[in-house]
């Protein structure tokens, strides 16, 4: 077991134009774990949505506005969130950031599944709403990817534990 922090040399932007810090923790496969900086500015970062994430947003300093639409419920909801608070962005709901502070916020994006290198879990859209026809079947393409995903890792933790034999019993 090894302790990690945020590695600055890996850092990139998000789709949205945030930028992203991952930690290198090995062996994790089933979640990913990054920090998120949120620099001030006027306008907010724009509207996206995740297709089969789950993602945890924890405030580890600052103030962020949120804005969500939850397409379960119909409702659109914004809230800030300050240092210490966290809330749940499903697949499917759309998220938009604000920072109108005088400092950049630092949140802790928590993702399961792990996001793909590629931001192929990550789609831009012009509005807070349900998803359409279009983005339902990308929802459901997404799911179907992160399924197939997740099997190969079991399917190699499996034979990796299969293939090796256990310690010797004390005493034998």
């Amino acid at each position: 077991m090894t302790a990690a922090r945020a590695d600055e040399g890996r850092t990139f932007h998000a789709p949205d134009g945030i930028e992203i810090v991952p930690f290198v923790l090995p062996g994790l496969a089933h979640l990913s774990f990054v920090e998120g900086r949120i620099p001030p500015r006027p306008d907010s970062y724009p509207v996206h949505m995740h297709g089969a994430l789950e993602q945890i947003t924890y405030v580890l300093a600052g103030e962020i506005g949120v804005t969500t639409h939850d397409p379960a419920t119909g409702e659109t909801a914004a809230f800030t969130a300050t240092a210490g608070d966290a809330f749940v962005t499903l697949p499917g709901q759309t998220l938009a950031y604000t920072n109108t502070a005088h400092e950049t916020a630092r949140v802790l994006f928590v993702c399961a599944p792990a996001y793909p290198p590629d931001d192929s879990d990550t789609r831009l859209v012009t509005n807070h709403h349900a998803p359409d026809t279009a983005e339902r079947a990308w929802l459901l393409a997404r799911h179907r990817a992160a399924v197939a995903v997740f099997a190969g890792i079991v399917g190699g933790r499996v034979r990796q534990w299969s293939d090796t034999p256990p310690p010797p019993q004390s005493g034998q």
